[in-house]
């Protein structure tokens, strides 16, 4: 039979990876306030979420698929807690072949061309200075 401090210690690992996940909220909670930099960003059906730091890129996946057409483009609307946090959106070019996209640091609208493709969007976020996170809907 494990420990009393063996199971705490189980026990605070789970919720900071659930917290981290963020599965710790009930499904329809509202933020937790109202100016919250991520409420424009959430509006959209789709999305997601990346932490950016200042170590490495940091990676994360949309929520919903994107099915193209030839010539198809697609706007990802994303916030950041942080000026500087920088978003990156893979794409594939017309050879199937993936690339990122640029989306600029700070948040805004990033267009990304998806073509004929059908895929779930993958995310990269990074920080020049310090911790921040990026959400992301589309």
């Amino acid at each position: 039979m494990p420990s009393t401090l063996t199971r705490k210690t189980a026990l605070l690992g789970s919720a900071l990876a659930l917290a981290s996940a963020g599965a710790l909220a009930p499904a329809g909670a509202a933020p937790a306030s109202a100016d919250a930099p991520a409420a424009s960003a959430v509006r959209g059906k789709c999305g997601g979420n990346v932490p950016a730091n200042p170590v490495r890129w940091s990676y994360g996946k949309g929520s919903c698929a994107l099915l193209g057409r030839p010539g198809a483009w697609h706007g990802f609307r994303w916030t950041a807690t942080d000026g500087y946090a920088a978003l990156q959106i893979m794409t594939y070019n017309t050879r199937g072949q993936a690339y990122w996209v640029k989306c600029g640091s700070g948040g805004g609208v990033c267009q990304v061309p998806i073509g004929n493709h059908a895929f779930t969007p993958r995310f990269r976020g990074w920080d020049a200075l310090r911790f921040a996170h990026i959400w992301i809907s589309y």
